[in-house]
């Protein structure tokens, strides 16, 4: 987890992400199981920012997952 990036866990293996976000901006959450594959998986729909700070579900958390989050230009 960067900085700026936060992670809470509700339940049932989900994954709560939130991050440090510019209004009418949009980001694209990705992940992957292994650090070492080659790409990223695309995690949803872009989420669109409405404030200082932008979040996203992954309800198929599971036991280790890495995750990163872009700004879409």
């Amino acid at each position: 987890i960067g900085a700026g990036l936060t992670a809470q866990y509700p339940a049932n293996n989900s994954v709560t992400l939130v991050w440090s976000a510019q209004a009418g901006s949009s980001y694209r959450v990705q992940s992957k199981d292994d650090l070492n594959a080659a790409d990223w998986t695309n995690l949803g729909a872009p989420v669109n920012a409405t404030g200082a700070t932008a979040s996203f579900t992954d309800q198929n958390g599971g036991a280790q997952r890495f995750y990163r989050v872009t700004l879409i230009p």
